[in-house]
């Protein structure tokens, strides 16, 4: 789907005084339920129309997104695949290069789009990908501070937002989290506090996300905060009530609403006519509903996979398609809540310290060319079944794997008693992909071939076989023959 959520009317006869960034996952992109979205972009897009022209409200959401992504390196090698499907996935974003010395994907973006204000929503998809107990909570935390240093910039504000209540995960993470996000910064949008005070269990469209309701209430919570603050002077007032779910939170910004203000309003003519441009308002499904995996899983109409990618980035759901990774909707932890009747496979290391369960079936199969899977395995093809995190166990052995990272895209693992590769995780994505020559018994049906421009081994299945990723997923869409 198009993850440039709709941004209401657009037909301003001046530029805009200010420009408000909303980062975030799927419940930034406005998805309500598997498989669809808010027809009017979610918060932001509901934002806009309570706003006016005199303000632009830009959708930076990423479904599947954790606050690991938004602080890859553009300059690395996934970070350049990732920014060139990022061009593609937001059709308003300045067609450019990432900014020299920009040392993430959040500075890159907003250094483009040169925000006055950002809203960050994020860390629901940290809490969700690993254990509880695992300290998820500080790190995620600390992560955060990180977005926002990143995010900040001389007469730029930047504001956190507390994470919204849900049926998917427990509580008790969740308000730590908030907690620390409070009292760690006063002026953060109190957005999950107010949506709970709203009646929050009437208002989800599924286990996580709100509904169309929902997100019209959150973004009145968010219009009138904005507006208590100043940052919205003259903005029309709400349509909803959201009196009884106002918050007592500290209303001072991390910047001050008049360098905001003034900011904007100084703008070079070049950034004043790019923002006085049209938003997209288009519903359609995107070919980039996902940038997150290495592969694709279920056929599309061209032949190839609908998923294709970087192992860094989840796209959102379209209208009539799922996250390629889930299977079910988005997030929702498969191991904890498995069928008493869910498969369960057996893997491991070659000597057998290290034991492995999985659950289920994986989301991906496919064969890798590329020199850093051969190198890895030291094979000329990696055969490679990507699994949702959480249907992955070590449960034997876990300390005897060693761990190599090239990127923090890849966390390769293995066992360091026989020297055979167990795992490679991605925990941008909360996916592990396991060599299918480890998993006994499982009957392997890849569904394509990646980078077989960088072949040593020709095969001859009749798989479509990409030089490196199709052209609509950042590469160069050639193919090869066999």
């Amino acid at each position: 789907m198009a993850l440039l959520a709709l941004a209401g009317p657009s037909a301003a006869t001046s530029p805009p005084t200010l420009v408000i960034a909303c980062l975030g996952d799927s419940i930034t992109v406005g998805v309500t339920h598997r498989g669809a979205r808010d027809p009017l972009g979610g918060y932001p897009g509901r934002l806009q129309r309570r706003v006016g022209p005199q303000v632009r409200v830009l959708n930076r959401g990423l479904a599947g997104t954790t606050t690991a992504f938004w602080l890859t390196d553009p300059s690395s090698e996934d970070g350049r695949r990732i920014w060139r499907g990022l061009l593609q996935l937001w059709p308003d974003l300045p067609r450019a290069e990432p900014p020299r010395g920009a040392k993430s994907l959040t500075r890159a973006t907003l250094d483009v789009d040169h925000p006055d204000l950002v809203v960050v929503l994020l860390g629901v998809n940290d809490l969700g990908a690993e254990p509880a107990g695992a300290k998820i909570v500080e790190r995620t935390s600390a992560r955060l501070e990180r977005i926002q240093q990143e995010a900040s910039s001389p007469g730029r504000t930047v504001l956190l937002a507390t994470l919204l209540p849900n049926r998917r995960d427990p509580e008790e993470p969740r308000a730590r989290l908030n907690a620390r996000i409070r009292a760690r910064h006063p002026d953060a949008l109190p957005l999950g506090e107010r949506f709970a005070a709203a009646g929050w269990t009437h208002l989800l469209g599924d286990e996580i996300h709100p509904s169309e309701e929902g997100y019209d209430i959150l973004a009145a919570i968010l219009a009138e905060e904005l507006a208590t603050r100043g940052y919205l002077p003259g903005a029309p007032s709400s349509t909803t009530s959201t009196s009884s779910a106002r918050s007592a939170a500290p209303s001072s910004g991390s910047g001050t609403p008049a360098a905001a203000t003034s900011r904007a309003t100084n703008r070079s003519g070049r950034e004043a006519t790019r923002a006085t441009e049209a938003n997209p308002a288009s519903t359609s499904a995107s070919p980039w509903d996902t940038l997150g995996a290495q592969f694709g899983h279920s056929r599309g109409p061209r032949g190839y996979p609908d998923h294709l990618g970087m192992p860094v980035l989840l796209g959102a759901p379209g209208p009539t398609r799922t996250p390629f990774w889930s299977g079910r909707p988005h997030g929702k932890r498969t191991v904890e809540r498995r069928s008493p009747m869910a498969q369960v496979l057996k893997s491991g290391c070659f000597c057998g310290a290290v034991q492995v369960e999985l659950v289920g079936q994986p989301n991906v199969q496919a064969y890798c060319h590329c020199s850093s899977c051969r190198g890895w395995l030291g094979a000329p093809i990696h055969a490679a079944t990507l699994w949702p995190t959480p249907n992955v166990k070590v449960v034997k052995g876990a300390d005897k794997l060693g761990m190599f990272k090239r990127t923090e895209a890849s966390h390769r693992q293995f066992c360091t008693g026989c020297g055979s590769p167990v795992l490679v995780l991605h925990p941008a994505i909360g996916m592990t992909d396991v060599p299918v020559g480890t998993i006994p018994g499982f009957a392997f049906k890849p569904t394509l071939h990646v980078h077989y421009g960088e072949k040593v081994l020709a095969v001859r299945d009749g798989l479509p076989k990409f030089k490196d990723f199709p052209k609509e997923f950042g590469g160069s869409g050639d193919t090869l023959a066999e």
